[in-house]
């Protein structure tokens, strides 16, 4: 195959194997994060939104994000490079009646901040520093059901 021979030289460059013996390392990171927010204008929307439907049960407010983070560390000397990603959601959900109060319908609204960065950071033995480069997107569905 053409691409087998600079797949493991790239492969080799980024997992430190050019790297002096016990002088780099690579790290995995995966965690769970949870984040508390305020957010006035989207609870205003849905407010105005719940008082225009007949919910049985109605929206609850945005506040707050949970979700996955998980990112890739490359460590030689003082320096490292890391590649991180996180996404925090939220899924919000009214309770309602179709087919004339037969059956119970759902409308559903998901909100998600993702976000990808690309870091740098040199220590010495009782200091270090680093800078983060982050871009964030934001994503909303909605899913509502006519009653």
């Amino acid at each position: 195959m053409i691409l087998k021979k600079p797949l493991i030289w790239w492969f080799a460059a980024i997992f430190g194997f050019f790297s002096p013996p016990g002088n780099a390392q690579v790290n995995l990171k995966a965690g769970y994060n949870i984040s508390f927010l305020a957010d006035p204008g989207v609870n205003q929307v849905i407010s105005v939104f719940n008082e225009s439907q007949p919910y049985t049960s109605s929206f609850d407010k945005f506040s707050w994000l949970h979700g996955f983070e998980g990112g890739l560390r490359f460590k030689g000397g003082p320096h490292a490079f890391e590649l991180s990603y996180q996404i925090g959601y939220e899924q919000l959900k009214a309770k309602g009646v179709a087919n004339r109060g037969m059956s119970p319908c759902f409308d559903k609204i998901w909100l998600a901040v993702h976000s990808g960065g690309l870091g740098y950071q040199v220590t010495s033995e009782l200091f270090g520093g680093g800078a983060d480069l982050q871009y964030q997107w934001y994503r909303t569905r909605v899913e509502l059901v006519k009653a």
